[in-house]
């Protein structure tokens, strides 16, 4: 379901303003990637606007066929798109979150039958983590039982926090919460997040698009070096 779009236009006066949006991954913090880029890129690039946005990843086809988007972000895997170069970007592993005193440990890895006997809180279908939490399942023949299924990544860490179940989501997503003791997490072995740099190749010479990517893959390596559970990807 995630996706982070950008849109690269000439800039006019009545269009001076961005926005930006975040959601449950240190991928899309403001911190971690919005501002930076687009401070680095207006001072690159004064005379063009980056607009931010998200949105679902299953509309890119459509949105990158049609000219709306430039670049996107966007996580795991998808079919080729014939007006889209999709590029590797970043791994990002998964993590096994539960309610404050538990027995997970940032510390110690766990396997995927640690969701065994546990109550857990998934995301409702279609989802990226729902699906590889289904993959998952049938693989391994996990047995657990679903309490809840929600849209809403804070309404998810809310039930977490309650004690209702345990969930799975980044590290960078509950990052404020373990450290307020608030919940506990242990990384999943072999199990992460994709995350893909789609460009358009609608637009081949507009110089601003190849600089937006360059200026994207400088900053995942550098919040790399910061970020546990990151793994940066070289392009093909």
């Amino acid at each position: 379901y995630c996706a982070y779009f950008f849109v690269l236009m000439e800039r006019r006066p009545q269009r001076s303003t961005q926005s930006g949006s975040s959601a449950a991954s240190d991928v899309y913090n403001r911190q971690t990637l919005t501002s930076p880029l687009i401070e680095k890129f207006y001072h690159e690039y004064p005379k063009v606007v980056l607009t931010v946005y998200d949105g679902a990843s299953d509309h890119l086809e459509s949105m990158f066929s049609g000219g709306e988007l430039d670049l996107a972000i966007f996580m795991s895997a998808r079919p080729p798109i014939r007006s889209m170069n999709i590029q590797p970007l970043l791994v990002e592993n998964m993590y096994l979150i539960g309610p404050a005193g538990g027995d997970l440990d940032v510390r110690r890895p766990v396997g995927w039958s640690a969701l065994n006997d546990k109550p857990m809180i998934l995301y409702s279908a279609p989802n990226q983590t729902r699906l590889k939490v289904n993959h998952a399942a049938q693989q391994y023949n996990l047995q657990f039982r679903v309490v809840a299924e929600v849209s809403s990544f804070t309404l998810l860490m809310d039930l977490v926090e309650r004690g209702i179940g345990y969930a799975i989501v980044p590290l960078g997503a509950v990052r404020n919460a373990l450290n307020k003791k608030r919940v506990t997490a242990a990384p999943l072995r072999n199990a992460f997040f994709e995350w893909s740099l789609g460009i358009t190749r609608e637009r081949p010479y507009a110089m601003a698009i190849p600089a937006a990517e360059r200026i994207i893959r400088d900053l995942v390596q550098r919040q790399s070096r910061k970020k546990p559970g990151w793994t940066v990807l070289k392009k093909v």
